[in-house]
Protein backbone atom coordinates (compact mmCIF):
# COMPACT_ATOMS: atom_id res chain seq x y z
CA UNK A 1 0.00 0.00 0.00
CA UNK A 2 2.86 2.38 0.82
CA UNK A 3 4.43 1.73 -2.60
CA UNK A 4 1.11 2.52 -4.27
CA UNK A 5 0.85 5.82 -2.40
CA UNK A 6 4.50 6.67 -3.12
CA UNK A 7 4.04 6.03 -6.86
CA UNK A 8 0.88 8.12 -6.83
CA UNK A 9 2.69 10.99 -5.16
CA UNK A 10 5.52 10.74 -7.70
CA UNK A 11 3.02 10.85 -10.56
CA UNK A 12 1.24 13.86 -9.05
CA UNK A 13 4.59 15.57 -8.52
CA UNK A 14 5.65 14.92 -12.12
CA UNK A 15 2.34 16.29 -13.42
CA UNK A 16 2.63 19.33 -11.14
CA UNK A 17 6.16 20.06 -12.41
CA UNK A 18 5.00 19.72 -16.02
CA UNK A 19 2.15 22.15 -15.38
CA UNK A 20 4.51 24.60 -13.69
CA UNK A 21 6.83 24.48 -16.73
CA UNK A 22 3.86 24.97 -19.03
CA UNK A 23 2.72 27.95 -16.97
CA UNK A 24 6.21 29.46 -17.09
CA UNK A 25 6.28 29.00 -20.87
CA UNK A 26 2.91 30.70 -21.20
CA UNK A 27 4.14 33.59 -19.03
CA UNK A 28 7.21 33.95 -21.26
CA UNK A 29 5.06 33.89 -24.39
CA UNK A 30 2.70 36.54 -22.99
CA UNK A 31 5.65 38.73 -22.01
CA UNK A 32 7.19 38.42 -25.48
CA UNK A 33 3.89 39.26 -27.17
CA UNK A 34 3.43 42.31 -24.94
CA UNK A 35 7.03 43.39 -25.56
CA UNK A 36 6.70 42.97 -29.31
CA UNK A 37 3.43 44.89 -29.41
CA UNK A 38 4.87 47.70 -27.25
CA UNK A 39 7.83 48.09 -29.62
CA UNK A 40 5.65 48.83 -32.64
CA UNK A 41 5.42 52.61 -32.31
CA UNK A 42 2.45 54.14 -34.03
CA UNK A 43 1.06 50.76 -35.03
CA UNK A 44 -1.86 48.96 -33.60
CA UNK A 45 -1.85 45.20 -33.90
CA UNK A 46 -4.54 43.88 -36.20
CA UNK A 47 -6.50 41.45 -34.05
CA UNK A 48 -8.74 40.28 -36.89
CA UNK A 49 -6.30 39.33 -39.62
CA UNK A 50 -5.07 35.80 -40.02
CA UNK A 51 -1.55 34.72 -39.24
CA UNK A 52 0.98 34.95 -42.05
CA UNK A 53 0.83 32.01 -44.41
CA UNK A 54 3.14 29.15 -43.54
CA UNK A 55 4.28 26.83 -46.30
CA UNK A 56 2.35 23.56 -46.12
CA UNK A 57 5.51 21.51 -45.67
CA UNK A 58 6.58 23.56 -42.63
CA UNK A 59 3.10 23.38 -41.14
CA UNK A 60 2.93 19.62 -41.64
CA UNK A 61 6.38 19.18 -40.09
CA UNK A 62 5.31 21.23 -37.06
CA UNK A 63 2.15 19.16 -36.73
CA UNK A 64 4.14 15.93 -36.87
CA UNK A 65 6.56 17.13 -34.19
CA UNK A 66 3.73 18.29 -31.95
CA UNK A 67 1.86 15.02 -32.44
CA UNK A 68 4.98 13.01 -31.57
CA UNK A 69 5.60 15.07 -28.43
CA UNK A 70 1.99 14.64 -27.32
CA UNK A 71 2.13 10.89 -28.01
CA UNK A 72 5.31 10.61 -25.95
CA UNK A 73 3.75 12.58 -23.09
CA UNK A 74 0.62 10.43 -23.16
CA UNK A 75 2.72 7.25 -23.20
CA UNK A 76 4.73 8.48 -20.21
CA UNK A 77 1.59 9.25 -18.21
CA UNK A 78 0.05 5.88 -19.13
CA UNK A 79 3.22 4.11 -17.96
CA UNK A 80 3.11 6.03 -14.68
CA UNK A 81 -0.54 5.14 -14.18
CA UNK A 82 0.01 1.46 -15.06
CA UNK A 83 2.91 1.29 -12.63
CA UNK A 84 0.71 2.90 -10.00
CA UNK A 85 -1.93 0.18 -10.38
CA UNK A 86 0.59 -2.69 -10.14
Amino acid sequence: MKTFIRKGLLAVNAIKQALERLNASIDTLEFNVDYTMANKPGQQGDMFSSAPAVPASASNQNNVVIAQRLDNAIDAVEKLLKGKGA
